[in-house]
């Protein structure tokens, strides 16, 4: 197996983008499309504040190339807890959402914690972590 470097960014709809890195008047729906053939990777941010539907990440599979990875960002639900012991059932939904539908293009998740008050930097995570989370079942579309 080669190891590769891959380049990216947290998430693809930015307005300051617009008419700047995506051509003027390019579309907001075609956004991703545009940005996965300049990016060899892009973080999705939604993943974080809600859950997406399978049908929603198996549209991001379609529209970018067949090289291309996400990484996604861990759900709140599951990350932001007193005692991240505690957070199963969040992480089983996390993983069960319909991730898998990325099928190849499913790369790294990544574990945002909050700060825990009085912390040092306290607006600093208490950790971020990329790791190799529990994988999805196997769908078809690998």
């Amino acid at each position: 197996m080669t190891a590769r470097i891959r380049v990216g960014v947290g998430g693809w709809t930015f307005e300051p983008w617009r008419d700047n890195f995506y051509p003027k008047g390019w579309s907001q729906a075609r956004e991703l499309e545009y940005a996965s053939r300049k990016l060899t990777a892009i973080e999705i941010n939604g993943t974080y504040y809600s859950s997406q539907k399978p049908a929603t990440f198996a549209k991001w599979r379609d529209e970018t190339p067949d090289d291309f990875m996400f990484s996604l960002k861990a759900s709140r639900f599951a990350t932001n807890r007193r005692v991240l012991a505690e957070a199963g059932e969040s992480v089983e939904r996390f993983v069960n959402q319909g991730i898998a539908e990325l099928a190849h293009k499913l790369g790294p998740r990544e574990n945002l914690a909050a700060p825990r008050p009085g912390q040092k930097g306290a607006c600093e995570p208490r950790f971020r972590a990329r790791e190799a989370a529990p994988r999805p079942p196997a769908q078809a579309h690998r």
